[in-house]
């Protein structure tokens, strides 16, 4: 399967097979409004603030975060009611992570088979 790409904004958006991004720099909260409802959700202010916390690991490890990367920082940066594996997977599903980066416009974890 090759790459393929979204419509948003206007313009082609291009992602790879399994609906990741090739470029971060594409993102925007309506785009990722646009992956959730494809995914069957609708985004909301706290699944926003997971998603940003997500980028700003990101773009400071040049890495998808890891759960517990992710919990952390959410934790260190004033979002501790969504700093837990529990509260991440009601909002994002069993596999949080995997649907986080994607929805996050960020490359598939590396941890993600």
């Amino acid at each position: 399967m090759g790459a393929s790409a979204y419509e948003a904004g206007g313009r082609a958006v291009p992602c790879d097979a399994e609906g990741f991004l090739l470029s971060s720099a594409d993102w925007t909260e309506d785009l990722a409004r646009q992956l959730a409802a494809g995914m069957g959700m609708e985004l909301t202010e706290r699944h926003l603030a997971v998603l940003h916390e997500a980028r700003r690991y990101y773009e400071d490890y040049a890495v998808p975060p890891p759960q517990r990367g992710l919990i952390l920082s959410l934790r260190q940066h004033g979002h501790g009611d969504l700093a837990s594996s529990a509260v991440l997977a009601t909002l994002f599903g069993g596999s949080a992570v995997r649907a986080i980066a994607r929805l996050a416009g960020l490359p598939k974890p590396a941890s993600c088979l």
